[in-house]
């Protein structure tokens, strides 16, 4: 209890002096010793000064360990280990150092110096199964495009030991395995491999390709299939400047396996949509892009596309919502299955934060249902609300509002302000 009450205090400490460069004389972006403490709080410090003259704390920049002290508990004991990152200012690279308590003493259980100039991510997993985990490591290095990851772990003589490096785009970490997504920019190749433990080792268990004409990497995301099986789902940038989605399976043998060329094909879009769970069953829904009849706006002709989002079951897609969903925005509006192909969308600025939508009637006549319109914090006022635009959500930085156009409508297309609450939702 005592060494936790330690190591919680250090924690803070440092999260107080990292977020402010004023603290004690602190400069963030240069190496310096940290301050004098008090005995307690300095444990950790002086180990790391025991090791390098000069440093600076470094925090991995993605992922969920986001601080340069993460609590893991690497041994599989009942206790917590001490993972430190930091920048040595004798040689300007990143080091590693794990850290144990012994006899409430903080002792240097294993260390590690990279050749990298920063962290991206760092992951725990068990890929063999004996309660020591391993610790999975972004690196990044100055060039800012090259990216390694590396994977770490004890031996049998209790040190430190690198079982496995590669180069990467992206990787997600599972308990069991690894999936590492790469591309190769002069042969415009990628592929994904899953990484785990065989035959006593850390390796490539088996690589699928990938499409063969991406250019970047919007979205990795893990998730699962209604059969349990564990995705990954990939949002890519392609070179004609389109997107699609791949979707990566984690087969029962730990084997991966790749979605058909038909969810490629049947995902390409102009916008980037991510995927992302729509309905709140804890399962990424997959965007496909559909758009409303084009218009005239200052002699130009535009379209606004709206989103019909798909469960994917491992071998076919299943509609769930169909919606107009703005990527720039933030938010996302249900279409009832009536308005498909009666209504339409227009902007009415040259940006997404003012939209009408409007009926069509028998005749082709556009006939104004209602408006949405996004004001930041500081634009809505009173005034504005006096004007007849209703606030149906509001974010940290703009509040989204409604007008009613209160058209002669058919009475499936009339909509009012609870109608529309029910029917918008925030993405962020």
């Amino acid at each position: 209890m005592k060494k936790s009450l330690i190591f919680i205090t250090i924690i803070s400490i440092f999260t107080i002096m990292l977020s402010s460069c004023k603290f004690s004389g602190l400069d963030s972006d240069t190496l310096l010793t940290p301050p004098q403490m008090n005995a307690a709080d300095r444990e950790i410090l002086s180990v790391i000064e025991s090791v390098t003259s000069s440093y600076k704390l470094i925090y991995p920049k993605t992922g969920g360990y986001q601080t340069a002290i993460t609590s893991a508990n690497i041994m599989g004991d009942d206790k917590s280990e001490a993972v430190c990152f930091y920048l040595d200012g004798n040689n300007n690279t990143v080091s590693l150092i794990i850290l144990e308590s012994i006899n409430d003493v903080w002792t240097i259980r294993g260390k590690y110096d990279s050749r990298a100039s920063g962290v991206e991510r760092v992951n725990f997993c068990d890929l063999n199964d004996d309660g020591v985990k391993e610790i999975v490591i972004g690196w990044q290095f100055l060039s800012g495009e090259e990216k390694a990851i590396e994977i770490l772990g004890f031996g049998s003589d209790t040190s430190m030991q690198s079982l496995y490096t590669g180069m990467y785009n992206n990787f997600i970490a599972f308990d069991d395995c690894i999936v590492v997504i790469s591309r190769n920019t002069s042969g415009k190749t990628a592929s994904a491999s899953l990484i785990g433990h065989s035959k006593n080792s850390v390796s490539i268990l088996n690589t699928v390709s990938l499409n063969n004409s991406i250019t970047g990497f919007i979205s990795v995301q893990s998730g699962q299939l209604p059969d349990s099986r564990r995705a990954i789902y990939i949002d890519e940038q392609l070179e004609s400047l389109m997107y699609t989605t791949e979707v990566l399976i984690i087969e029962p043998n730990i084997e991966l396996s790749r979605s058909l060329q038909s969810i490629n094909t049947k995902t390409i879009r102009t916008r980037a949509y991510m995927c992302m769970d729509i309905n709140g069953d804890k399962r990424l829904d997959i965007p496909v892009e559909k758009t409303f009849p084009e218009y005239i706006r200052n002699n130009v002709s535009e379209y606004i596309a709206y989103v019909e989002w798909y469960d994917y079951d491992g071998s076919s897609t299943n509609l769930i919502t169909t919606a107009y969903t703005s990527i720039n925005e933030q938010f996302m509006i249900e279409l009832p299955e009536e308005w498909i192909g009666n209504i339409t969308i227009q902007r009415t600025s040259d940006t997404e934060r003012s939209v009408q939508f409007l009926y069509i009637s028998p005749d082709n006549q556009l006939i104004p249902m209602f408006s949405i319109r996004v004001f930041s914090q500081q634009e809505y006022s009173d005034s504005i609300r006096n004007m007849g635009w209703a606030v149906i959500a509001t974010s940290n930085e703009n509040v989204y509002t409604f007008y009613s156009d209160q058209s002669e409508l058919p009475e499936q297309f009339k909509i009012d302000i609870t109608k529309i609450t029910d029917l918008f939702n925030l993405l962020s």
